[in-house]
């Protein structure tokens, strides 16, 4: 009887701070390991296109401002690096004669979109998109940011479900607070990117035309 007294009259044991937390390091851990597959997948790929764009036939002018070649941009890179000034363009015509130092570091800098084109995605629907459906990222998707649009739906999955299933006065903090202060983070910096005209598309091509 003193015991069952005993038992009633003890306090109840404070929640476990790592259990409370593990549920949201696994969530942290499973987006962190996809984001690092697919930005190693983005780097092969980068790789790839670089090395395809450098292997592709340009004219170069010779000492006396003569036409010459075709030849790969790969091997022009090698033959005149002690004089980088030296104009080339593209074989294809789809280009303009530029020095080859600045042809090959746009080709580097940016391999998917090496001549700043604007991305076919409009800026409208994208910041409507991303004003009234941005907590679960359907902006990135329609412009083609898998990656983005992905850890924006878990989290935004992730704090509804922490709203409606959390006993919010043991572990508010851990569940909603943290992955709800992430979410209004990357949706602020897609919103200002968005109207000003900055945040890129899939292809790294700015999303900038409104109509």
């Amino acid at each position: 009887m003193f015991t069952l007294i005993f038992a009633q009259a003890s306090p109840p044991k404070p929640p476990n701070v790592i259990i409370s937390l593990a549920p949201l390091i696994i969530l942290f851990i499973v987006i962190y390991l996809i984001s690092r597959i697919i930005n190693h997948y983005k780097l092969v790929m980068n790789t790839k296109i670089i090395r395809t764009r450098l292997n592709q036939l340009y004219w170069y002018l010779s000492k006396d401002n003569e036409p010459s070649g075709p030849t790969l941009l790969s091997e022009l890179e090698v033959n005149f690096r002690a004089t980088p000034n030296t104009l080339v363009c593209a074989a294809d015509g789809s280009g303009q004669w530029i020095s080859i130092s600045e042809e090959i570091n746009k080709i580097k800098k940016s391999p998917k979109n090496p001549n700043n084109e604007s991305s076919e995605k409009l800026a409208l629907i994208a910041s409507l998109l991303c004003f009234f459906l941005g907590y679960i990222g359907f902006h990135a998707f329609y412009t083609g940011r898998k990656t983005r649009g992905t850890t924006m739906f878990i989290l935004g999955v992730w704090v509804v479900a922490a709203l409606i299933l959390t006993n919010l006065s043991e572990i508010f903090f851990a569940f909603l607070v943290i992955p709800l202060l992430i979410l209004i983070l990357m949706w602020l910096n897609d919103m200002i990117k968005l109207l000003a005209g900055s945040f890129l598309d899939a292809d790294d091509r700015p999303v900038n035309k409104w109509h």
